[in-house]
């Protein structure tokens, strides 16, 4: 679950804290009295910053690094909600202290987390009503993300919804690798955030990566030719032979 870091100062949290969309609207008084009740917890690679089933008592902001976050089915197999980022609400936003973990969050990565207690945190938005205000919209957006998500798996075909993901995580983990955007996300993750089987996905990115506009490599893909994927998404992009052979000649596999 972490280590609580020492000898962190108020100035180390409340730059964290001004970034994120949760704490918008609060005067600079109020900012740093909220940031000056908070402690840094350092969260190592796959290491867990809350578990699904174990007891609210923490609200975790998310500082540095990227994290997961997964539910289990009862057939025992994961599924990633989504991915998280630095300002980002990780544990403990919009359930009351003692309630059960709807969710795990997982560190991709090294990560920095600040940590309130929840009643701590709870006193702080009675007080401060732009607090809670933040707190209710970001629940919001959540749910329309998780909507338009079920929608994807509810209408669209495996390839579609594999582009649309890949698209998506350009613009939240992706950067730039040689000319392309690397995605540090595995096969494995990747099928987890789709609804399909590893070995679709795997299937699947050899099949683009033959038609030379994206690599998969370990732990990655290195997407070269995103206006492909968009076409993909979308419906609107041949995949027979004679588009292949002509793809080819413009875009040949990468070594």
């Amino acid at each position: 679950m972490g280590q609580r870091a020492r000898g962190e100062s108020q100035d180390t949290r409340l730059p964290s804290i001004q970034g994120a969309p949760l704490f918008n609207g609060l005067s600079l008084s109020e900012q740093s009295e909220v940031a000056a009740a908070a402690f840094v917890r350092r969260v190592l690679r796959r290491e867990s910053v809350c578990r699904e089933g174990e007891p609210e008592r923490e609200v975790t902001l998310l500082c540095a690094g990227r994290a997961k976050i997964t539910q289990t089915t009862a057939g025992g197999e994961c599924v990633i909600l989504r991915l998280a980022g630095p300002g980002e609400v990780l544990c403990g936003l919009g359930q009351a202290a003692g309630a059960l973990h709807p969710s795990t969050n997982v560190a991709l990565e090294p990560c920095d987390v600040l940590v309130w207690d929840m009643r701590t945190f709870e006193a702080f938005a009675d007080r401060f009503p732009p607090l809670r205000r933040n707190a209710l919209r970001i629940v919001a957006e959540r749910l329309r993300f998780l909507e338009e998500r079920y929608r994807e798996l509810a209408t669209e075909k495996v390839p579609a919804r594999v582009a649309r993901t890949l698209l998506r995580l350009i613009g939240q983990i992706g950067r730039p690798h040689r000319g392309a955007v690397l995605i540090g996300m595995s096969r494995e993750d990747l099928a987890q955030m789709t609804g399909t089987t590893l070995f679709t996905v795997s299937r699947l990115l050899s099949h683009w990566h033959s038609m030379g506009f994206l690599e998969a490599v370990r732990e990655a893909v290195i997407i070269g030719e995103p206006r492909y994927l968009a076409r993909i998404a979308e419906g609107s992009f041949r995949d027979d032979a004679e588009s292949l052979s002509m793809r080819k000649d413009v875009f040949p596999r990468r070594a």
